[in-house]
């Protein structure tokens, strides 16, 4: 396969073209890892404020490390996929242990560290330290899909391994992280899924799917996986002028973060009548039980709806549950209070909206 010479055109287009975007003007790799992080399933409007309070609160590897997890989660509160955030504080502690809290630059390194895979630890070694690492991401799939017209669908290995070799082959000797930008760049502003800019593309003349008229035939993917949908019940516990918040495990979805107690239902189930039946288990009796409002969330392989109760106990009841381990276990806490939490998106969607 002859190879095009992408990177003759693409380095002079970016140079000209690319967003000033904050990351963009360091090699500092611990800016560049940060960068990536937040922009993993995230749009880069929405990084960019994140982005700068983050280093205004940890401008360096040793003041994350030296951060409480709670503090970096409240940071992070409302980007999603905590469990990034989660890595980066992890794995700078590693880095202090280890390295002296200097980034390391060998790729051996770098790819151990927790949280960093093929993608990321290919441009922290391609920005910061000019190495040649190819990168792979929605935006470059997308291009060499086109380019090379790959039939190979992109979610499978065998189509993934094709563009992890292309990626690598394309690689230019001088300025390779230049080159990687020039790419993300390329498919952030011109090679769009829905309505490629083909005509000022400095590369279509290289495109095998712009010559034949079929780029949105490109990426070919296999089958979608069906979306299970799920149904959530909320309690948003008041005992006179304090609120039930409940911490989630180490572990798993949003490991960490506060919540208001939330339980799967059944199809079949009122939500209502649900919370009802669980707090009176936990020994807490419900004055009142009213529906406040459903919230959709959607996850890789499902959605959730998440319907909001707000509960009002007696005035007699205790706020103690009657069992140490009961979902109803946690901090009552003032509603100003509550700021000093890191909960999720939808939760502090809940106290910002319905509180």
């Amino acid at each position: 396969m002859k190879l095009p010479p992408l990177s003759a055109k693409l380095l002079p287009w970016y140079e000209k073209n690319k967003r000033p975007l904050p990351w963009r003007d360091t090699r500092d790799p611990y800016r560049i890892w940060v960068s990536e992080i937040m922009l993993q399933q995230t749009q880069v409007k929405t990084v960019i404020p994140y982005y700068h309070r983050w280093l205004d609160a940890f401008p360096d590897i040793k003041t994350l490390a030296k951060a409480p997890l709670s503090k970096v989660l409240k940071l992070w509160e409302g980007l999603g996929y905590y469990r990034r955030a989660k890595n980066l504080h992890e794995t700078a502690k590693l880095i202090v242990k280890n390295y002296a809290g200097r980034f390391p630059s060998e790729p051996e390194a770098i790819y151990s560290l927790s949280g960093i895979g093929k993608y990321t630890g290919g441009a922290i070694l391609s920005i910061a330290f000019g190495k040649q690492a190819p990168i792979l991401d929605g935006n470059v799939a997308r291009i060499l899909s086109r380019i090379f017209a790959l039939n190979d669908p992109v979610d499978t290995p065998k189509g993934l391994k094709k563009l992890w070799e292309l990626a690598a082959l394309l690689l230019p000797e001088k300025n390779p992280g230049d080159f990687n930008q020039s790419m993300m760049e390329l498919g952030a502003t011109l090679c769009l899924p829905q309505e490629p800019a083909c005509l000022i593309c400095p590369v279509s003349g290289f495109c095998q799917a712009r010559q034949t008229g079929t780029e949105q035939d490109y990426p070919r993917k296999s089958g979608k996986t069906k979306i299970k949908k799920v149904r959530a019940a909320c309690a948003v516990v008041r005992h006179g002028d304090r609120l039930l918040i409940t911490q989630r495990p180490d572990n798993g979805l949003w490991a960490h973060l506060w919540e208001f107690p939330t339980f799967r239902i059944t199809d079949k189930e009122d939500g209502g009548d649900f919370l009802k039946k669980q707090l009176q288990t936990a020994g807490l009796k419900a004055k009142s039980i009213a529906h406040k409002t459903s919230l959709k969330r959607t996850y890789t392989d499902h959605s959730e709806n998440l319907e909001v109760y707000a509960c009002e106990l007696t005035s007699e009841t205790s706020a103690t549950p009657s069992s140490a381990d009961s979902p109803f276990s946690g901090q009552w806490v003032k509603l100003h209070e509550l700021k000093r939490f890191a909960f999720s998106s939808a939760h502090a969607k809940i106290i910002r909206e319905y509180l």
